[in-house]
């Protein structure tokens, strides 16, 4: 009897010793499949509409390419900066879009000119989606390095700007410790040859600049809410900025994701490559935008 009454009670402690070690194991594959849900970026790309906002547009970037949402930049970097975008350097792994910066003489197509900054060769894209005022969130993180910036910009579908909007300005010899974002548009100039335009009365680009110190090393979702005359530029939920400026854009508007080399493409000045130890990737691991909605 009594070596009996041993059998059950160590077959029941057994049993609950296993009972413990299968709600472990579930628990811990529960956290796994939680944190797999979450994706790259340990936040999950939001999907649905919110109070007050429609979601228009979503890409979380599965599989290994870039979907017909997307064109891909391909030739030389616009604005008169060195630099030049191919298509292979925009990709797609691991659930995040990557925008990759490295020389790459066999893309960097044009001999007298690639020269100047090691034919560098980065990644953008540009959505074929167009929106005239709303919200856009990008979750993304970079190595921010001197000689290559990562924008993520509002650009006219005409492709004639300004206007413009850099709601995401990682990078460069100004965003080292900082994010910025850039209100661009074209003005009249009013005071003289030291105005923002040159002398009075003539036409030129305007930029109006604005910075959050930031780790842009670390996963941040970064975006803007454009209405119009008003721009709040925002980081993980917060509203860091508002630019209120009747010049705003108000014109149907891509959503455009670009690395570039900054040093300018001019005799004797070269980038000086500091991403040899450092690689300056751009991932991103979702993108979406939102139209006003009641």
């Amino acid at each position: 009897m009594r070596a009996r009454r041993s059998l059950l009670a160590l077959l029941g402690a057994w049993a609950l010793v296993a009972g413990f070690t299968l709600a472990g194991t579930a628990n811990v594959a529960a956290k796994a499949g939680h944190a797999a849900s979450r994706g790259p970026s340990g936040v999950a790309m939001p999907v649905g509409n919110t109070p007050g906002w429609k979601q228009v547009f979503k890409d979380d970037f599965k599989g290994n390419e870039l979907d017909s949402k997307w064109n891909k930049y391909n030739g030389v970097v616009g604005g008169g900066l060195g630099g030049w975008w191919a298509r292979s350097h925009a990709v797609v792994r691991d659930g995040e879009l990557v925008l990759e910066t490295y020389s790459d003489p066999a893309a960097c197509k044009n001999a007298a000119s690639c020269a100047l900054f090691n034919n560098e060769v980065s990644g953008g894209a540009k959505t074929k989606f167009a929106m005239t005022y709303g919200k856009v969130l990008v979750r993304v993180k970079t190595t921010p390095v001197a000689d290559v910036s990562f924008l993520g910009l509002l650009w006219p579908v005409t492709d004639i700007a300004p206007p413009e909007t850099d709601f995401i300005v990682e990078g460069g010899p100004d965003h080292l410790t900082t994010i910025g974002a850039m209100l661009k548009y074209l003005g009249t100039g009013s005071t003289g040859p030291s105005g923002p335009t040159g002398a009075t009365g003539t036409t030129g680009p305007v930029i109006v600049p604005n910075s959050v110190t930031a780790k842009a090393a670390k996963w941040h979702t970064v975006g803007v809410i454009w209405s119009k005359g008003e721009l709040q530029y925002t980081i993980d939920g917060h509203v860091w900025a508002t630019e209120i400026n009747p010049s705003v854009s108000s014109v149907p508007s891509n959503i455009v994701l670009q690395s570039q080399t900054t040093c300018q493409a001019v005799a004797g000045q070269a980038c000086t490559a500091p991403w040899a130890a450092v690689e300056p990737n751009v991932d991103i691991a979702w993108v979406v935008a939102y139209k006003p909605h009641k």
